[in-house]
């Protein structure tokens, strides 16, 4: 994903110095060998932030409704647990009309995890964080928080 972002930077011409930004969505899944590798392409990669959640995006959605510290032992415990909040719920589903209500609390409830963390003596990203997510960075960069 890397490359192919990296070939679309420079064929699209897109330049730092001109507010240009891109990102690239990740799902870590509970694997500390996935986290190091995106930890050691972000240092090689200038032009290009990795947004990443352990053990995947639901754990963002979730905040929407309720603050945990849970650790999930993987990418379907997440899923389930959104299920109770969002019937029906799959990973195709559009949900933002259900969820921008409460961006305010995914906000604070997701502040209240990198609050625990630091409590605890873990950086915030580390493969013992989980839950967590970074997808509140693009957000604010959109403006829509």
């Amino acid at each position: 994903m890397l490359k192919a972002m990296e070939k679309a930077w420079k064929k699209n011409e897109l330049s730092e110095k001109d507010g240009d930004k891109a990102y690239i969505v990740l799902d870590m899944d509970c694997k500390p060998e996935k986290i190091q590798l995106v930890k050691e392409l972000q240092k090689k990669s200038k032009n290009i932030q990795f947004i990443v959640s352990n053990p995947c995006i639901e754990v963002w959605f979730i905040l929407h409704f309720i603050y945990t510290t849970h650790q999930f032992k993987d990418s379907k415990e997440p899923k389930k647990e959104l299920a109770k909040y969002i019937p029906g719920y799959e990973e195709s589903m559009d949900i933002s009309a259900i969820l921008r209500p409460m961006l305010n609390d995914a906000e604070k409830h997701l502040e209240q995890l990198k609050g625990y963390y630091e409590t605890l003596g873990v950086a915030w990203g580390d493969a013992d964080c989980n839950p967590m997510t970074d997808i509140v960075e693009v957000l604010e960069e959109l403006e829509v928080l």
